[in-house]
């Protein structure tokens, strides 16, 4: 199927998601389609957490400050970020980025004697949020310099769950 990474495996809702890493031109695409949808978005919700300060250069491999990730966004930002996110969402590059990086996801349930390829219609019916946590999964593994320092696929997806609960509260 393709190289692996270490820590490419993970528990999640009662399979065994193993993922291995995209082509770089694959990857290339899947970067330039999230950076579409999410950019504007992630850059209102930065610039919430962290001000009007401007960042400081920082190399790399360094995090963000952990007191920027662990603060909460302004309620008035909450509705920015939304509405900029969802006037970004086309159903047909959501659909289309989704079965790209789950391509590179291979699956093993109770009912499955070795892992196997995904079926995402089949394996995720009735389980959206199990389907979500194996794309982000997927996504923490492919790209996993972005993910450093923001508690990884899991500690975005709670940020995320928090921030969706105020605004619908």
């Amino acid at each position: 199927m393709g190289r692996t990474v270490e820590n490419n495996t993970r528990e999640i809702d009662g399979m065994t998601a193993e993922v291995f890493l995209l082509p770089p031109t694959h990857a290339l695409k899947v970067l330039t389609r999230l950076t579409k949808i999410v950019g504007e978005p992630l850059g209102l919700a930065a610039g919430a957490l962290l001000g009007d300060k401007p960042a400081e250069p920082r190399g790399d491999a360094e995090a963000p400050p952990a007191s920027a990730l662990q603060k909460d966004i302004p309620d008035a930002v909450i509705g920015k970020v939304l509405a900029a996110f969802t006037d970004r969402l086309d159903e047909a590059v959501v659909l289309d980025t989704l079965k790209l990086v789950m391509a590179s996801v291979h699956i093993k349930t109770a009912e499955d004697a070795g892992t196997r390829t995904l079926n995402i219609d089949q394996d995720f019916r009735g389980r959206t949020l199990t389907m979500l946590k194996v794309f982000a999964f997927a996504l923490e593994v492919n790209f996993s310099d972005f993910f450093a320092g923001a508690g990884g696929s899991a500690g975005i997806l709670a940020k995320a769950k928090t921030v969706m609960a105020k605004a619908t509260a």
